[in-house]
């Protein structure tokens, strides 16, 4: 038996979708193409189903927002593009890290967002450290994380580099001007026409992909 309802998750109604067993003993709860499934025996209240919701909320919409995240970057086809380059996306049962072989990116059915940001942070750094080299940087170190509100940022005394793994999504362009804008930091740890004069000649046309930049939410 099974009942299809709506559930608060902080604030947003979120479809939910309950399958009532009668050799289960737990509840168990995932979430499936944005909609939370949950599983229950039989005759259990759906009170006490909700409140464990509820109680998991948190977890529950990051797996959601991560879901959603997933079909935005995958089109219609199936694909994605990562730092300039697109593959075709498949889902392989029980993988539990992307695996990528003739353009094919395989991600498990679990966690998938995560898996795929994983194989885009790899690719990602793989490039920075590439155009550091062929800039003739000299930098002590490269991270690559997901930051709320910064696309990027420099130490210019340790000389450490760390870039949002976002980036890897979007146009290798709009990547170049990030990193030439946090190279351009370690002569100049401000803002200032210096600054920017360097971006410049780093950079001739960086105004154009500073402005496409922008339209990008992180």
């Amino acid at each position: 038996m099974s009942r299809k309802t709506t559930i608060m998750i902080n604030g947003n109604p979120t479809p939910l979708d309950i399958t009532f067993r009668a050799n289960s003993v737990n509840v168990n709860i995932r979430v499936d193409s944005q909609v939370i499934k949950a599983s229950a025996p039989k005759g259990y209240p759906l009170k006490q189903i909700a409140a464990l919701i509820e109680k998991n909320q948190d977890r529950i919409e990051l797996e959601i927002r991560r879901q959603r995240q997933l079909r935005r970057r995958v089109d219609r086809q199936g694909q994605v593009t990562i730092v300039g380059r697109t593959y075709s996306i498949e889902k392989v049962a029980n993988l539990t890290q992307a695996h990528c072989q003739g353009g094919v990116i395989s991600i498990g059915h679990q966690n998938a967002q995560e898996q795929l940001d994983g194989f885009a942070y790899r690719q990602l750094h793989n490039y920075m450290a590439k155009k550091a080299i062929s800039s003739g940087v000299a930098i002590n170190g490269l991270r690559i994380g997901r930051y709320k509100s910064k696309w990027g940022s420099c130490n210019y005394r340790t000389r450490i580099l760390a870039f949002n793994g976002e980036l890897a999504f979007l146009p290798t362009n709009v990547i170049d001007y990030v990193f030439y804008h946090e190279i351009a930091h370690l002569k100049h740890p401000n803002h200032s026409a210096d600054f920017w004069r360097e971006v410049e000649g780093l950079m001739p046309d960086y105004q154009t992909y500073r402005k496409e930049l922008k339209q990008v939410q992180i």
